[in-house]
């Protein structure tokens, strides 16, 4: 598909219906907004553009929110959503952390539980929120790279609970710690690395969701460090 036209295809316009949708503002008419806060350019696109023209946003620091926003915007056909610091100015050409891209990749991996803590609610005596990690070659240990209480169902939360207190070593208030023996497969929208990371291992996962239990495989079979790492640097 070419990006730009020299002519308008008509038939085309037909088959693909298009419409403007604007998610910036850097100039308004003689005054560049290049290094005004990405706030203060929101709000100017508020009053000088209309507001079906404008792109598709909200205005969150709860993670739910943020994950509830992005599968609906997977779910519409888009590739993913952006999140943006609302005190950045806008720097042509670079990336940064201001700037964070989160796309749905179709990749999983597998994955060990290392610790779990009970739910809340109707899950409050049920484990439903799992640490996540991955093999660590050089150092010869689980590392963990996430955290989810996504994916499972009700039958399957209680059925991994019984196999969770089984491998119980230790615990901590509401915090299972477990030898790593039961393996997940995890699908997930991004890697964080280096300092985005809040784990040891330097990564994190961001929505990370259990696609299923894998009562196939040993925790030998998890994947490792290195092959997260090779994710990562794909998605740069």
């Amino acid at each position: 598909m070419k990006r730009f036209r020299e002519s308008t295809d008509e038939h085309l316009l037909e088959e693909i219906p298009t419409e403007i949708r604007f998610f910036d503002l850097l100039k308004l008419k003689e005054t560049s907004l290049i290094d005004d806060k990405l706030s203060k350019r929101i709000e100017k696109m508020g009053t000088e553009l209309p507001e079906l023209t404008l792109t598709r946003r909200i205005r969150t620091e709860k993670e739910e929110e943020i994950e509830k926003f992005f599968q609906s915007c997977v779910d519409r056909g888009n590739e993913g959503i952006i999140a943006k610091n609302l005190n950045s100015s806008y720097h042509p050409g670079e990336r940064g952390k201001d700037w964070l891209k989160l796309k749905k990749t179709g990749e999983s991996l597998d994955l060990v539980i290392t610790r779990a803590e009970y739910g809340h609610g109707k899950r409050h005596r049920w484990l439903s929120d799992y640490y996540l990690a991955a093999y660590d070659e050089d150092e010869g240990n689980f590392k963990e790279i996430g955290k989810t209480y996504k994916g499972l169902t009700d039958e399957e939360i209680k059925k991994i609970t019984e196999l969770l207190e089984e491998i119980e070593i230790d615990r901590k208030g509401r915090t299972v710690v477990v030898d790593p023996q039961i393996v997940v497969e995890v699908e997930y929208s991004n890697i964080f690395s280096g300092e985005s990371s809040t784990y040891d291992s330097g990564y994190t996962l961001r929505f990370a969701r259990i696609k299923k239990i894998r009562e196939d495989l040993e925790p030998e079979n998890a994947d490792t460090l290195e092959k997260v790492s090779q994710l990562a640097r794909k998605e740069k």
